[in-house]
Order: structure tokens, then sequence, then C-alpha cells
């Protein structure tokens, strides 16, 4: 297209009467040579702009990240923030898995857990309230 300008950025097209250009800025894009001059359209431009906000909250967000691993590890008595992070990593994985071994259990809302230390008791107990609440469904 000869009486258009793509966009560095974006790579559109836009004709040289909507890109905003002034006639000296054609010409230049015009030339047939490597062309030096960048042309950014008005979305490309005001993102562009948005760059240095970007890298403010990037590095805002470091120095978060950063003071909390040195809080968690001042809490939980690690001397550095990575062993702290690794034990808080171990901890959401064993958490994780916890929940996965838990996906198929039943919850039966007031009913008395067994406060039997051994996990056969504690078990034979769910099995009688759970063939006591069957047996006593009306049929």
């Amino acid at each position: 297209m000869e009486d258009a300008v793509q966009c560095d950025g974006c790579k559109r097209h836009l004709c040289f009467t909507c890109s905003g250009l002034t006639s000296s800025e054609i010409k230049v894009m015009g030339l047939k040579t490597k062309r030096t001059m960048l042309f950014l359209c008005i979305p490309c431009r005001e993102r562009l702009f948005q760059v240095p906000i970007l890298i403010k909250a990037v590095d805002a967000l470091r120095d978060e990240v950063q003071q909390l691993r040195s809080e968690l590890a001042s809490k939980s008595g690690l001397t550095d923030a990575t062993s702290a992070s690794k034990t808080v990593t171990s901890d959401v994985i064993a958490e994780i898995r916890e929940r996965e071994r838990r996906a198929c259990n039943i919850l039966i809302a007031g009913t008395k857990e067994s406060e039997a230390e051994d996990v056969q008791i504690r078990q034979k107990y769910d099995e009688n309230v759970v063939n006591n609440i069957i047996s006593n469904i009306p049929k």
C-alpha cells in the first residue's frame, strides 16, 4: 500500500490521513531506502506509555514477595527466605494431597464424630453411623 504506513508495533496499516503524520514525516516514510523513523499507531503508543508503570508495578511486587519471604523465614525460625519458601511449598503440596485423599469423603451433618485414637475403631464407628442412617430411611 503506497498511501498507507505500517505500525511498527501491531503491524496494522493506516492510511496517511488517519496516521496523523505530517507531510514531511510521510515523505520520510515513503522513502524506498531503509526506514530510520518508527511509526506507532495510537493504541500502540498508549501501550508503550504503560511500560514504565508496569515495570514499577512488577518491581513493587518483587519487593513485596521478598519481604513476605523474609517475614515467613523469621516467623518459622528459618535462616533464609528460600528455606521458608520451600517449607511453605511442601506444606501446600501436603495440603493438596490431603484434599485429594478426602475428595470422595461424605460429610453427614449432625452426626457425632468418634474420638477414638485407633483408626480401625473410628472406621467401624463411622460404618455403624452410616448403616443406622440407611436403615432408618423410610421405604
